[in-house]
């Protein structure tokens, strides 16, 4: 049973590993620059090459700015997904190299305090990140949200949701990445399809169509499409109202499932004695 207590250490515990990495960030200003520019500089190539493509196929100015705001919000949504899974990935990567993996194990801490804690500072992080890149877009390029059903608090809760879905998809991969020589590569094998079969930058319909069936069957794609029901003028695959039911299933199903895989995969390599190798 968790108590008050309970949850006033777990939520210290996250507070804790918070702090640590942003104090560490914060010794070397010049990284935390280079990745935000990093970001900036990769969004103006897609929406260069974008344009040009546009331009080349002889699309009308307000066409191409309807495809770069599709492409922009993509590039927002893709941000948060991978933050989840950089960050779980390094944790794990991190507490390989130090040898504190075995230990982190046996601690007096639920195994998920450790893998969200490490992505908190990251997902702060991108919302910084998404901020200068909208801005961005809409100083350098003109591209702007917008829509007669836009909505900003629908479209913040489509975010938190895919957060949490991809907490869910992380769960699963670090179980599976504890006994592998590269984490993050477990991870990204779970993730990346998800770029290809959710709609991330493009529609899905431009899939064919038994990759649209797969597509389908994902939570996070009807997440993705109301994510851009909220802010333009995109229609949803289905009833608003159903796509709504499903993401917020995805949001609460992902996540416990995924850990329960964790917790099982966990036990295994303990009797096992896997982490032993460590």
């Amino acid at each position: 049973m968790v108590n008050g207590n309970i949850i006033k250490t777990w939520t210290w515990a996250l507070l804790a590993i918070l702090r640590k990495d942003f104090l560490v960030s914060s010794k070397y200003p010049v990284s935390l620059l280079f990745s935000i520019f990093d970001t900036l500089i990769s969004f103006i190539t897609i929406i260069l090459t974008a344009r040009f493509i546009g331009l080349s196929s002889g699309t009308s100015p307000a066409a191409a700015r309807t495809f770069e705001s599709y492409i922009l919000s993509g590039i927002v949504i893709y941000q948060f997904l991978d933050t989840v899974a950089n960050g779980f990935a390094y944790s794990l990567i991190v507490e390989k190299n130090i040898g504190t993996i075995e230990r982190n194990f046996t601690a007096p801490l639920p195994r998920f305090i450790f893998l969200v804690g490490m992505t908190l500072y990251d997902l702060g992080l991108s919302f910084v990140k998404i901020g200068i890149l909208i801005l961005g877009g809409k100083f350098l390029f003109g591209i702007t949200f917008f829509g007669s059903h836009a909505s900003c608090f629908l479209a913040f809760s489509m975010l938190f949701f895919m957060v949490l879905m991809s907490y869910g998809i992380g769960f699963w991969g670090a179980g599976t990445a504890v006994s592998s020589a590269d984490p993050a590569l477990s991870l990204f094998v779970l993730q990346k399809p998800l770029m290809v079969f959710c709609g991330v930058y493009y529609s899905i319909a431009v899939l064919p169509f038994l990759m649209q069936c797969v597509s389908l069957l994902f939570p996070i794609t009807y997440a993705v499409d109301m994510f851009r029901f909220s802010i333009s003028n995109h229609s949803t695959i289905i009833l608003p109202q159903l796509e709504l039911m499903i993401v917020v299933f995805g949001a609460i199903f992902m996540p416990i499932c995924g850990y329960i895989r964790f917790k099982q995969l966990e036990q295994k390599y303990l009797h096992e004695g896997k982490l032993g190798q460590f």
